[in-house]
């Protein structure tokens, strides 16, 4: 069982998170902060010709994740290095190859 503490921490950035998604989706135009599945949606409708949706936003928005998502990465990469976790005894093509893909 979770203890109560880090429950209650997981809840608080769960809904920290969903409004955040809110707020993106409604200031964006119907785009998602964190949907990428919805962005990439859009991405081809857009791509189609489909009236009205845009190609540019979608592109950005997913590459804003992905280049997110690679930083941290190589940060908690380092920082498991930094405190000899497992990550530290790979050796480095392999992990510049896992962030790649």
């Amino acid at each position: 069982m979770t203890p109560a503490p880090q429950l209650a921490l997981g809840m608080i950035l769960t809904a920290a998170a969903g409004m955040i998604d809110v707020v993106g989706f409604i200031e964006l135009g119907g785009f998602y902060t964190s949907f990428m599945s919805g962005n990439t949606t859009q991405l081809g409708a857009g791509l189609a010709g489909l009236e009205g949706m845009a190609v540019a936003l979608p592109i950005g928005l997913i590459a804003m994740f992905f280049l997110g998502s690679f930083l941290g990465a190589l940060v908690g990469e380092q920082r498991a290095g930094d405190e000899g976790g497992p990550e530290a005894h790979r050796a480095p093509p392999m992990r510049w190859a896992q962030h790649l893909l």
